[in-house]
């Protein structure tokens, strides 16, 4: 993300995929209280300039992770309801792990 803002340049696609796999912070609260993760919230502390690493740490009180498995159930419990295709709103869905999911969403 710093490089493409450094850039003022949109994502390539390779990098949108890759942008896309991001899962937010709410997926390991641990690193940010767990003794056992001190290496690696040091290692994030070195990378991350201290407003962004304050901003990581309150997000993962609100940001939730869906792991891709649940969200192919709940696809296919939709497409077993009779969902077959067309506009789908889903606003809690963070960074689109709902919505894009590694199958294809309907529609």
């Amino acid at each position: 993300m710093r490089e493409l803002e450094e850039q003022q340049r949109p994502a390539t696609g390779a990098e949108q995929r890759s942008l896309a796999q991001w899962s937010g912070w709410g997926a390991v609260p641990q690193l940010f209280d767990k003794d056992d993760w001190a290496a690696e919230r040091a290692r994030l502390a070195g990378i991350l300039s201290e407003r962004e690493y304050a901003a990581a740490s309150r997000t993962t009180t609100n940001a939730y992770y869906t792991d891709a498995a649940l969200v192919k159930e709940i696809w296919s419990a939709v497409e077993g309801l009779g969902f077959s295709g067309g506009e789908v709103l889903e606003p809690g869905s963070g960074p689109g792990r709902s919505s894009a999911s590694p199958r294809k969403a309907p529609g």
